[in-house]
């Protein structure tokens, strides 16, 4: 056999060109000497173009060196003229290319697939997978993960895992070679896609979450931590070609690394299909995230959550003397760390929730709470065997409540107060809505907060019995509904306005 081999069988079509070496052992080409060919014919493309540009033809050589010793740097000339000759060979080449003779110039300059080199073969190359890979698109590496799909272009698979750093340093790539043989714009376009179809995904089975809940969602299913460990469990890592050292520093950020790979090939499948398999690649990420779903959705609570659990639990349980008290355990980022928050009474704790805000944990504890019966049933107990004077709000501001109310009719000032009233922001007692709970409970009347953010500040609208009381600002939710409750407390003849009755 003969140990020169044609890349291009002749007896091939254009569109079933191969690269085959395993077929002939003989005939290899590594990463290194495709690097060092690759080199060299830069190196020519650019001496040509240089020759053609620079060079002087052989009469305006022989007119120069008449007239050299004129010149400055004549004697180097002279030197460089009769030390190898190089400087004649590019003269007569350059006669040549300027009579027509050395057409091959400019197509080597300029080389390109179209263009044709004379006695060179005229097929064109393609790439293609060696037959025993064409059916391995239901592979993957880690079984608990769905089929990976494939990118049938070997070449747009290499630019996958291709890492900028392993061409970047290569000086002989034009900026155009650097971006079409590393993983960057590929992955630009596959975090685009990913972001997307998560967020279709989501919209459509999840249609009572609101946007904060599908946003938190999303946040943690295509966060660098979640893609790279996608990556990891498809041997990604093992597959790509970086040009730097796998220190700590890589440890540390190897995620994001990961993470990027993965886009990259989201975006290799994309464009590998002609643009074309956006259903397929969506139905590949939602098999893909399906089971982090579902731990995600209960571990952030979104779920029938009981918007009026604290109010109930007071109503329940609690007293001026021994309201049910909110703590902080765990103090949570919205995303992959959560809120937890600790339900007590005196020094009990009688529930703890888990949220992905502080409201959410808060609720989950109340709700837990209230599904211990032996605990309700105690405090229950408690409460009706403390005396009165103990377990209702401090007589002053009862009196004033009972005052207040009975002369409602002879005071002009409760009549002229338009509701909802707008109230200013002023400082005010912290235990102001826990005050106004304890009131309000002993007629089975409960107040609801609705806060919703004005810019920097929150904006409370109080409700009893469904009628707009008033209305707070103030730069904490807890300051805004304390300012409300403050208000009807040093108001108390608007609580019949909303018919509510306080003995």
């Amino acid at each position: 056999m003969s140990k020169r081999r044609s890349i291009a069988h002749a007896d091939e079509t254009p569109d079933e060109m191969a690269l085959d070496a395993e077929h002939n052992p003989e005939v290899g080409l590594t990463s290194r000497s495709a690097v060092t060919i690759e080199y060299a014919v830069t190196q020519l493309q650019h001496s040509i173009r240089q020759i053609i540009k620079e060079s002087l033809n052989t009469e305006q050589l022989r007119n120069c060196l008449a007239n050299i010793q004129k010149q400055n740097d004549g004697k180097e000339v002279l030197l460089a003229v009769e030390r190898s000759q190089k400087l004649q060979l590019a003269a007569r080449l350059k006669d040549l290319y300027e009579n027509g003779k050395l057409k091959i110039f400019e197509q080597i300059a300029d080389f390109d697939e179209s263009i044709k080199l004379k006695g060179s073969s005229k097929m064109r190359l393609k790439l293609k997978r060696p037959k025993h890979d064409t059916n391995s698109n239901t592979d993957s590496p880690n079984m608990s993960m769905p089929p990976l799909p494939k990118i049938e272009d070997p070449v747009i698979e290499a630019r996958v895992f291709t890492h900028r750093s392993a061409v970047s340093n290569t000086k002989h790539l034009s900026k155009k070679e650097i971006l079409e043989s590393n993983n960057e714009r590929l992955e630009f376009l596959g975090d685009s896609i990913i972001n997307n179809l998560v967020t279709q995904i989501l919209f459509e089975r999840y249609p009572s979450f609101d946007e904060g809940e599908l946003s938190i969602l999303r946040s943690q299913l295509i966060s660098n931590s979640s893609l790279g460990e996608f990556s990891e469990k498809y041997g990604f890592p093992e597959k790509l070609v970086v040009n730097f050292a796998k220190d700590a520093a890589f440890q540390k950020g190897k995620h994001k690394i990961y993470s990027d790979v993965f886009e990259a090939y989201v975006g290799g499948l994309y464009v590998d299909s002609n643009y074309s398999n956006l259903d397929t690649i969506k139905k590949w990420l939602e098999q893909l995230i399906t089971p982090r779903l579902s731990k995600l959705t209960e571990r952030f609570n979104l779920k029938n959550l009981n918007n009026d659990a604290k109010a109930q639990l007071y109503a329940l349980i609690g007293s001026a003397a021994l309201p049910p008290r909110y703590i902080t355990k765990q103090t949570g980022n919205g995303f992959d760390v959560s809120f937890i928050v600790q339900c007590m009474i005196g020094d009990e704790i009688i529930g703890e929730g888990e949220g992905s805000n502080l409201k959410q944990a808060g609720l989950r504890a109340a709700e837990d709470a209230l599904s211990k019966r032996e605990v309700i049933e105690k405090y229950i107990k408690l409460r009706e065997a403390t005396p009165k004077e103990v377990s209702v709000v401090p007589n002053t501001i009862q009196e004033n409540t009972k005052v207040n109310t009975q002369q409602l009719k002879l005071n002009p000032e409760n009549d002229n107060i338009t509701l909802p009233a707008l109230v200013p922001q002023s400082e005010v007692d912290a235990m102001s809505s826990d005050k106004l709970y304890a009131i309000l409970s002993k007629s089975k009347v409960l107040p609801v907060y609705k806060t919703v953010t004005r810019g920097q500040e929150f904006e409370t609208t109080l409700l009893i019995n469904d009628v707009a009381a008033c209305i707070s600002s103030a730069p904490s939710k807890k300051k805004s509904r304390n300012q409300c409750a403050a208000f009807v407390l040093a108001h108390p003849g608007i609580l019949p306005r909303c018919h509510a009755f306080v003995d």
